[in-house]
């Protein structure tokens, strides 16, 4: 796993931003991914909104045209996830289905924090260090830094900037150009902080049809408003509200 994460990172040093490289004629003759996020509908417009439902104000994730090849005969596929709400949130997959993946952030600030008992999350970013977050919190805005001008995330005492690990107890600040490297199964949040909107370009080890976020997301905005009320009081809710 260690050498696939190294050939990932290095192969995700040549990606072009989203809608860049390897767009289909008839793709561009129909709508541009760029088109695609501007218009995409988030959850909470397309049924009664009700901003403690999971995935409220996150649109659903747009599959890319290009697949990145990994060893093993396997192929990462891309997607663009927009967040169309501050504090909006991905919901944490149910332990085991997450996929192994490489989260890029493109637009906006975005809070990682991770499930107790989760595989390991490591982060990296192009500036010269990382800042840590306070752990959630019912009052906006849920996570923040612990002090004026944060606390660098370190390992062995050392600021760290290179696939750094993360701990269940400290949530981490994610900004444009940071990158996240999940493990299959990780237990984890994204959660835009700052400005009104973001855009996660999500790299997903596919090992089945269905990308198990837009499977999560289709779910639970096809379900009724009780059903979805029921199901979000039980698990941890969207809008950074997961305490």
């Amino acid at each position: 796993m260690r050498r696939l994460v190294v050939l990932v990172i290095i192969a995700l040093l040549g990606i072009a931003p989203i809608g860049i490289v390897g767009r289909s004629a008839s793709a561009q003759e129909s709508s541009t991914p760029t088109e695609q996020i501007e218009d995409c509908v988030p959850k909470g417009e397309l049924q009664v909104e009700n901003e403690d439902d999971p995935w409220y104000g996150v649109c659903q994730p747009i599959p890319e045209d290009v697949a990145i090849s990994v060893p093993s005969s396997q192929t990462m596929q891309p997607y663009a996830v927009a967040f169309k709400e501050v504090f909006a949130a991905t919901e944490v997959i149910e332990a085991g289905d997450a996929e192994f993946m490489v989260v890029l952030v493109k637009e906006g600030s975005f809070a990682l924090d991770l499930e107790p008992d989760s595989p390991q999350v490591v982060v990296s970013t192009p500036q010269d260090h990382i800042d840590t977050l306070t752990p959630w919190d019912a009052e906006e805005p849920h996570f923040s830094t612990p002090a004026p001008s944060g606390v660098s995330l370190t390992v062995n005492g050392e600021v760290c900037t290179r696939v750094c690990p993360i701990n269940p107890d400290v949530p981490v600040l994610l900004v444009p150009g940071d990158v996240a490297i999940a493990q299959k199964g990780a237990l984890c949040i994204y959660c835009l902080l700052h400005g009104n909107t973001g855009l996660l370009e999500v790299f997903v080890l596919r090992d089945s049809e269905t990308f198990t976020w837009i499977r999560d997301w289709d779910n639970l905005t096809a379900s009724t408003e009780p059903v979805v009320m029921a199901w979000a009081f039980l698990q941890h809710p969207g809008r950074c509200d997961h305490g």
